[in-house]
């Protein structure tokens, strides 16, 4: 009987399910902290950031510019830096519609240069999987026009895209 039972497990049939799958392509970018204590010099100054960083499952891009269009003018930077005491004063260059910037826009360079602006530009593309660091250069020419304070800043937003 156990010779019975064991012909009936070995004769049953046997039947193939398949299974499909998908992976969506996923993407996060980790982006450097305020950068505090730079000074600028006449001339050309550039300065390497590190910090920047996106994780992904796929090919991506990612793209930089100044904030704009905020509620607080003093928070459209057009892509230059802009300070509050030189627009106060009525110096500086005039961008949009008042004054406190510098001349010339913020220069960002990870593959080639990118002038900053209220508009997404791309910085660089990539594919890999996983973490992928991504230095960039930040470069700013001052001139004779440029009026000295110790308060310019500017805000970059950088987002990704697979």
């Amino acid at each position: 009987m156990v010779f019975v039972v064991l012909c009936g497990l070995g004769m049953a049939t046997s039947g193939t399910t398949q299974v499909q799958a998908s992976i969506n392509p996923y993407i996060t970018l980790a982006v450097p902290g305020s950068i505090t204590g730079l000074t600028l010099n006449l001339g050309d100054n550039a300065q390497v950031i590190s910090g920047l960083a996106v994780t992904s499952n796929a090919p991506w891009h990612i793209f930089a510019q100044s904030v704009k269009d905020t509620p607080n003018p003093g928070d459209d930077y057009d892509g230059h830096y802009w300070s509050p005491s030189v627009s106060a004063a009525g110096q500086g260059t005039i961008v949009g519609s008042r004054p406190g910037y510098m001349k010339n826009a913020v220069v960002l360079n990870a593959d080639t240069d990118v002038e900053l602006s209220d508009d997404p530009a791309p910085l660089t593309s990539g594919v890999s999987l996983g973490t992928t660091p991504v230095p960039f250069t930040m470069k700013q020419t001052v001139t004779y026009d440029d009026y000295p304070a110790n308060d310019y800043r500017v805000v970059m937003v950088f987002t990704a895209s697979n």
